[in-house]
């Protein structure tokens, strides 16, 4: 006998169908909202003041931006000597994602 699960996916806000994930950030926060289109448009309406006038920060940027007294704490528990404040060693913050995924 076969088993066939399917999941589906709903709008977080109303429960309707046609939902997909929808990745936002905000003050250092990430959050995920599953929204059908009309509710992506409402969203985006809302945003929208708030990002006309806004500054775009490139994904790498944004991404080096990580706790780094999350990293530095991390970092001194494997016993990697860092100093308490300034530029940690080159490489490190890979380790701590690669160790936090």
């Amino acid at each position: 006998m076969a088993t066939v699960t399917r999941t589906k996916v709903v709008d977080d806000l109303d429960g309707s169908d046609g939902a997909k994930p929808i990745r936002f950030s905000i003050a250092r926060a990430q959050y995920e909202i599953d929204l059908t289109p009309e509710n992506v448009d409402g969203l985006y309406e809302a945003l929208a003041p708030f990002i006309t006038k806004s500054r775009r920060v490139p994904a790498r940027l944004v991404q080096a931006r990580a706790d780094q007294s999350a990293v530095r704490e991390w970092a001194r528990k494997q016993g990697i000597e860092v100093s308490v404040r300034g530029r940690m060693p080159k490489g490190l913050e890979a380790q701590y994602r690669e160790a936090h995924q």
